[in-house]
């Protein structure tokens, strides 16, 4: 009994957009139908946050996190924070010595403190220590 509620759902659900599709009043409406479908089908390439395998991944991975002895957790939080500061130490360094040749010195000391406070105040916005 139950197979065919799903066979006459899908049914009727054919005949629908079938009817949606061949009426020159819908055109539109089927091919937002289509566009919406699309990006349904590849969530993982328009939004990853909204893909349900992905926040099963991210899910996962932070429950790991969690539950591991504190001894692995506070190293793979440590890895973790010292590369996000590595790159903006590395980025802050870049943004220098691309404006070397544009600014005097006593205007690349200033650059350069401004730099370093903007990569401090971005890494303590992400709550790294």
């Amino acid at each position: 009994m139950n197979r065919w509620k799903w066979v006459f759902r899908i049914s009727i659900f054919s005949i629908g957009l079938g009817l949606l599709l061949h009426s020159d009043d819908n055109v539109y409406a089927a091919k937002g139908y289509g566009q919406r479908l699309a990006t349904q089908l590849q969530l993982i390439k328009v939004r990853p946050e909204q893909n349900k395998a992905f926040q099963r991944h991210t899910k996962r991975y932070y429950r790991q996190l969690n539950n591991a002895p504190r001894k692995v957790m506070s190293t793979r939080r440590g890895d973790f924070h010292t590369m996000i500061k590595r790159e903006v130490k590395s980025s802050g360094k870049q943004a220098v010595k691309n404006m070397e040749d544009v600014l005097d010195e006593d205007q690349l000391k200033h650059f350069r403190r401004y730099i370093k406070i903007a990569g401090d105040n971005y890494v303590a916005s992400l709550g790294i220590d």
